[in-house]
């Protein structure tokens, strides 16, 4: 049946829309920085200020950043140094539509991203009398038999809004004392301060805000941090060739959060488009509260004889607020060698070749609390609105009284060389890093009750690899001069263990789970249904089954009789993603690095650098989206779809709604695809004035 037919726009041709037109442009930005600095014996200062614009290639996605930077240093007297260094950020980020990039719009049918893909070229934004094309809360059909899901972005582009304005203040001052040559006492203390205003608007016409009449936020979150850092530091030579240095110190540092808003429904008059306005229900929004402590002593110790062998260790004792009493400090320590082997007098000729020739070595234990929750240890509960006349407690976080530092026993072997009067210059390093107690929120059974991912020191990983960089001046002219850096890094990754009996952990999307975490196997591996290609003979997709038994799928047939087995033909059970899907390939790149080039003739100079990533997959989820046999729009590779018995394609047999056989409705092998790419990230071109206009200007 004919389901999608075209409708003539006011022109009296037929409506052809090109939607990625609707959505996207061409960004343009800009960047300008002004800065002054000088100098006396006691004094000097730096001052800047700078503005940035950006166009986002979304259409009213916009940002825009002011900044003030300030530094003074000043010698007080042989003894007593003083300093500050201050900087004033404003940052305007301007939005209308979700780009799909939040957690789970990325397959939704209100990302942008997907509907430019999806929405058809039959249908306009607009009717021909000029209103918008909407029926409910979704773009209208117009001739099509059928009706759509998606929203049209062009109501949501001209009345919504999404801005979040961030003024961001760090500062610190400090005091040096050196009251003998050999040791300096210096105190610091710094702030940082970040006040995040947040307004958003959402018309009732179509979008987030249709269901609830038109809808308003506004939140305001307040993050406040500041440090004092107190340290001593002793540096003697001692007899000519032995060079001490060491530090003890101290460190606090104390975050705090506050966040609060409000959310208002229903508008009262269409005129409104901001939280001022009149609406009918008022709601709390951006609620939080927050507060950790951060308390560290350290010490290190570096020795070298003749700057030919050099010893070096570290000791520091940290702890956070965020961890339960008994468990809450952690020691960490770091221990390393070198020995430059040029200096050595049997190097002798060799110096006309190799320059320098540097052997290290080290070994260290760190810790890590990023992205654990200020009060993770401790189960609470939360306040909610009135039940039945009364004031209520629910359990709002379950907590881990057994939380504690996750932490890395990193080794490092490597050397650097310098060839040829410095021609060539690089470093090779290999690394193993074992990490141990890593912190995750692990899922617990619905059985539990429990309300939330509890994050638990839940096992071991391994990251292991080698590094390397080279750089190079090939060409050294009177006029022209080319500097090349190249550097090339291989890191292999494998879980070692979980948490007592969680054999995997998964990670899900609104629709399905592409990812899983599990011992033997690098982090976030693509989870995926195995398939082999399409049959030449009947058309259908060919799905491995966990057992490896091969099904074909049929969605025209009957739902009852829609799996069949490959081999013999008859009715099969439907594949289940839970016990079907497996691991399929790395999703973190094997291999990595950058080729940076600067090129100078004169006094122009181009820049150009170049990056890549090799040896990884990704999930190509859009694929899936537009192979989807339902109401939107398809890619022209359904062009090499299979169509008569023989046909050797990896397309199958389309079938009206069928959204299984292409990885629609659960991931499958087939849209695993290669990551490995090779990117101009960025090309640069510039003039530097001769100095003898700059001295002549005054600059």
């Amino acid at each position: 049946a004919t389901r999608y037919a075209l409708t003539n726009g006011p022109d009296g041709q037929p409506i052809n829309t090109n939607w990625a037109d609707v959505i996207y442009r061409t960004g343009f930005s800009h960047n300008h920085n002004l800065s002054v600095s000088g100098a006396n014996e006691a004094t000097s200062y730096f001052f800047s200020v700078g503005y940035t614009e950006q166009e986002g290639i979304i259409r009213k996605n916009d940002f825009d950043r002011k900044t003030v930077r300030f530094n003074a240093d000043h010698k007080a007297n042989n003894w007593l140094s003083l300093g500050v260094n201050a900087s004033y950020a404003n940052d305007l980020n301007k939005a209308a539509l979700n780009s799909g990039s939040l957690p789970g719009a990325a397959f939704a049918s209100a990302g942008v991203g997907r509907l430019a893909l999806s929405l058809p070229p039959n249908v306009s934004p607009y009717n021909n009398d000029g209103t918008y094309n909407i029926a409910g809360n979704a773009i209208g059909r117009m001739n099509n038999t059928e009706a759509f899901t998606f929203w049209n972005p062009q109501p949501l582009l001209d009345q919504n809004y999404s801005n979040t304005e961030n003024n961001r203040m760090i500062g610190n001052v400090y005091v040096q004392i050196k009251p003998i040559s050999w040791l300096t006492f210096k105190s610091a203390y710094g702030i940082d301060y970040l006040n995040s205003d947040n307004k958003n608007f959402y018309t009732k016409v179509q979008g987030d805000g249709f269901g609830n009449g038109g809808t308003a936020f506004s939140t305001l979150g307040k993050n406040e941090r500041w440090s004092w850092t107190n340290t001593l530091q002793f540096d003697k030579t001692i007899f000519t060739d032995h060079t001490v240095s060491a530090l003890i110190g101290n460190e606090q540092q104390r975050s705090t959060f506050e966040g609060f808003g409000l959310a208002r429904q229903t508008l009262s008059d269409d005129y409104y488009t901001v939280i001022q306005g009149g609406f009918n229900t008022p709601l709390t929004a951006g609620l939080g509260l927050g507060e950790n402590y951060l308390y560290s002593t350290f010490g290190r110790v570096n020795y070298d004889f003749k700057k030919k062998y050099f010893v070096a260790g570290s000791f520091r004792r940290d702890g956070y607020s965020a961890f339960a009493e008994g468990l809450k400090y952690g020691n960490f320590y770091s221990f390393s060698g070198g020995w430059d082997i040029s200096r050595e007098n049997f190097w002798g000729g060799l110096s006309k070749v190799v320059n320098s020739l540097k052997l290290r070595g080290s070994y260290g234990r760190v810790g890590n609390i990023a992205g654990i929750g200020d009060f993770a240890s401790f189960s609470f509960y939360s306040g909610t609105p009135l039940y039945n006349g009364g004031p209520t407690l629910v359990f709002s976080q379950a907590g881990n009284p057994n939380l504690t530092w996750e932490t890395s026993n990193k080794a490092d072997l490597g050397f650097s060389f310098a060839l040829w009067n410095n021609l060539i210059t690089g470093e090779m390093a290999y690394y193993k890093n074992n990490i141990d107690g890593l912190i995750l929120g692990v899922p617990n059974s619905p059985s539990t009750g429990l309300p939330n991912r509890i994050d638990q020191n839940v096992g071991s990983m391994q990251n292991q690899g080698f590094e390397i960089t080279l750089n190079a001046s090939p060409f050294k002219g009177k006029n022209f001069n080319w500097n090349t850096s190249l550097n090339f890094s291989n890191n292999r990754n494998k879980v070692l263990s979980l948490a007592p009996g969680v054999n995997f952990i998964t990670t899900a999307t609104s629709l399905e789970t592409p990812s899983i975490t599990l011992p033997g196997y690098p982090v976030g591996m693509i989870y995926v249904i195995e398939t082999r290609g399409v049959d030449a003979e009947t058309g259908r997709r060919i799905f491995v089954r966990a057992d490896g038994r091969e099904l074909l799928y049929n969605h025209a047939a009957p739902t009852a009789s829609r799996w069949t087995f490959r081999d013999n033909g008859q009715v099969a059970p439907a594949i289940n993603p839970g016990l079907d899907q497996k691991p399929w390939k790395n999703s973190a790149p094997k291999y990595f690095g950058g080729w940076d080039n600067t090129f100078r003739y004169g006094n122009f100079e181009l820049n150009a650098l170049l990056t890549y990533q090799l040896g990884f997959y990704v999930y190509n989820g859009t694929r899936a989206s537009v192979l989807d046999q339902r109401f939107w729009n398809s890619t022209t590779e359904v062009l090499k779809r299979w169509q008569k018995p023989g046909d050797v394609t990896n397309i199958p047999r389309l079938v009206y709604a069928d959204n299984i056989s292409n990885g629609s409705g659960q991931p499958i092998s087939e849209n695993a695809q290669k990551g490995d790419f090779l990117k101009l990230r960025s090309m640069t071109l510039g003039y530097n004035l001769p100095s003898s206009i700059i001295t002549k200007a005054g600059l």
